[in-house]
């Protein structure tokens, strides 16, 4: 499979002519990847030659910690912790958290989706509010996709599992 595709895949143009030409990059692995797009001029032997490259980059966000602990707290004081998403490639992600809504109340997050820019990381808050006696065992998922969403949902991430004791 090639890695550049062209849009139109071919032009004729008349003296003085212009049209535009557009170059999409699909690498399909990680990696450096190079084409030329040549162009030929009529009645001239040299044609001209323009270099093309691209960095297949996998999408890949990593989050830390895995586990959250809440300590036991007092009926209706809040604790917080910090969730760590880092994206270690030249290539921004889309995140969204999943399973919100199953963890109950008492615990929310200070951003639930966005997007990472390359080389970051962003710090989620978890905060949980203690509202009844009880050990809550909770667990959400970190949805990744390219920036753009065209490839869809490209990692879940199952994390962290929520403990609070009251």
């Amino acid at each position: 499979m090639d890695v550049f595709r062209l849009d139109p895949p071919s032009i004729r143009l008349k003296p003085n002519e212009k049209q535009e030409l557009s170059i999409w990059a699909y690498p399909t692995s990680t990696g450096l990847k190079e084409d030329n797009l040549i162009c030929c001029i009529e009645d001239n032997p040299d044609p001209v030659v323009f270099r093309l490259c691209c960095q297949g980059v996998q999408v890949k966000l990593e989050v830390s910690p895995k586990k959250v602990q809440f300590n036991r707290l007092l009926l209706h004081r809040t604790d917080s912790k910090t969730v760590v998403l880092h994206k270690p490639t030249p290539l921004p992600v889309a995140w969204r958290i999943r399973g919100l809504e199953g963890l109950g109340e008492g615990f929310s997050v200070s951003q639930d989706a966005g997007i990472i820019g390359p080389c970051s990381e962003f710090g989620m808050r978890l905060c949980f509010e203690a509202t009844k006696v009880d050990d809550i065992k909770k667990t959400f998922q970190v949805e990744v996709s390219d920036a753009e969403k065209l490839l869809g949902i490209v990692q879940v991430e199952s994390c962290p599992s929520l403990c609070g004791g009251l």
